[in-house]
């Protein structure tokens, strides 16, 4: 372990920590530590417990070198990992920067060098004052998540978990369905509809189907529905007859056990399901950013708990920009000359977010919104004609310009509503005025004004 000798200076010290699950690593620089070692990378560096014990023997070698008013730290965002680490730092009043950066730091990867790149980032930007020539390397300082989004944290990435793990068990239903009895979807589409799946669950076999009647068949409809009707599943019965599903014995044996319990895991997880989104509408329902967010056509409650619980602060984007390359939808240009060929996105960006967004947009260009009016109108000019297929082609790229755009107006609103409550005085919270939400006829009006200028 490199000795850190006592501070004889008021130089502030910049401290990069590459995050873990178990052990962080931290490297320190300062110029006092640069001038004697010469290279940041020479600087000095150590691992520490991702414990209290290991918070506090932090803190002490920072003090060694800087009083704690003068230190400034720097975290990659990693998840959950550094949660508890930047809560002890804040609790010691130490200014704390965080970098949206999801490449890697160094192409010699190691704790270390991570550690203290991240340090020689911020000591180029808050000392040096460098301005980044990679937006994704800028550091930010870090703003604690909203109340809102604290409780939607967890929430929503469980909800994010149980739809992963819905689709995989119906796709799994779906392929046990093809084998165990494939004419079923001839009948009933949806192999995985409550009806079908209580067919599924109390006759797991076409031979199974084949000997039951069409009223036993009609008491396992869901109450809510009167669908299939007694035509549909008596032709179900007639098919099952004449099924050329599976007939190896023991296969079927345990592809039957299989589809029961996957019946019921998604029963379970559809329950869970409805719950987290009860408890999260009741969030959403009394809060500024969930009105907000909800009055944007194309997002709705489970689509705005991911978005709220990733930004967790919109005051740590500085621009509209910042958060568009967080999201995952920032453009990267190709260009040759004074010609641009062609445009695609950034690799970056938060994976989750990047999916929630295209759904979002996917849902706003198919209903009647301003969205689609633009989209319908960008698609003729910036896609091209297929003559052979009789549609255009390329029209991704239009999604994401829709999807780019509603980020915009995410940062805009989320972000006028955060100034507007930081100007009130101390305790006028609870009489502050309703936040300004999404207006078709505002954005109209204001599209007409850009698309006048283009």
């Amino acid at each position: 372990m490199v000795a850190i000798p006592l501070h004889a200076h008021k130089e502030r010290l910049y401290v990069g920590i590459d995050i873990a699950k178990s052990k962080h690593v931290a490297g320190f620089l300062s110029a006092p530590l640069l001038a004697s070692r010469q290279k940041f990378n020479n600087c000095p560096s150590f691992s520490f417990q991702n414990t209290r014990e290991g918070f506090e023997f932090l803190v002490s070698r920072m003090a060694d070198q800087a009083p704690l008013a003068m230190c400034l730290v720097i975290v990659e965002n990693t998840g959950h990992y550094g949660r508890a680490l930047i809560q002890y730092l804040r609790a010691h009043h130490i200014e704390i920067y965080s970098i949206h950066a999801a490449k890697r730091l160094s192409k010699n990867k190691t704790d270390r060098s991570d550690a203290l790149n991240l340090a020689n980032i911020l000591y180029n930007q808050e000392e040096l004052k460098v301005q980044a020539s990679d937006a994704q390397l800028e550091a930010h300082r870090y703003e604690e998540a909203t109340a809102t989004a604290a409780q939607l944290a967890v929430l929503a990435q469980r909800r994010q978990e149980l739809t992963q793990g819905i689709t995989k068990i119906r796709n799994k239903l779906t392929a046990i369905c093809d084998e165990l009895f494939p004419e079923f979807v001839t009948v009933i589409k949806d192999p995985n509809l409550p009806t079908a799946l209580a067919i599924r669950h109390q006759y797991p076999t076409a031979a199974h189907v084949a000997a039951a009647s069409v009223d036993d068949l009609l008491a396992l409809r869901s109450a809510r529905t009167k669908k299939p009707g007694r035509p549909t599943l008596q032709r179900l019965v007639d098919v099952a007859k004449f099924s050329v599903g599976n007939v190896d014995e023991f296969r079927i044996r345990g592809l039957i056990i299989e589809q029961r319990q996957l019946i019921e895991e998604l029963r379970l997880a559809n329950q869970h399901a409805d719950e987290l989104d009860r408890d999260i509408a009741a969030i959403l329902a009394e809060s500024r950013e969930g009105a907000i967010l909800m009055s944007i056509d194309g997002i709705g409650p489970t689509h705005a708990a991911s978005i709220i619980a990733a930004i967790g602060n919109i005051n740590n984007f500085e621009s509209a920009s910042k958060l568009r390359g967080y999201f995952g939808w920032s453009p990267r240009w190709t260009q040759t000359g004074t010609t641009i060929d062609s445009a695609t996105l950034d690799k970056g960006g938060n994976n989750m977010l990047k999916s929630t967004m295209y759904l979002v947009a996917m849902v706003a260009i198919k209903n009647d919104t301003e969205w689609k009016a633009i989209y319908d109108r960008l698609v003729p000019i910036k896609c091209r004609y297929d003559d052979r297929k009789k549609t255009y082609s390329g029209k991704i790229k239009v999604l994401g310009r829709i999807a780019g755009q509603i980020v915009g107006v995410i940062y805009s609103l989320l972000k006028r509503d955060s100034d507007y409550l930081a100007r009130l005085e101390p305790g006028q919270s609870a009489s502050a005025s309703a936040p300004v939400l999404y207006s078709r006829e505002v954005h109209r009006f204001k599209m007409g004004r850009v698309s006048k200028l283009d």
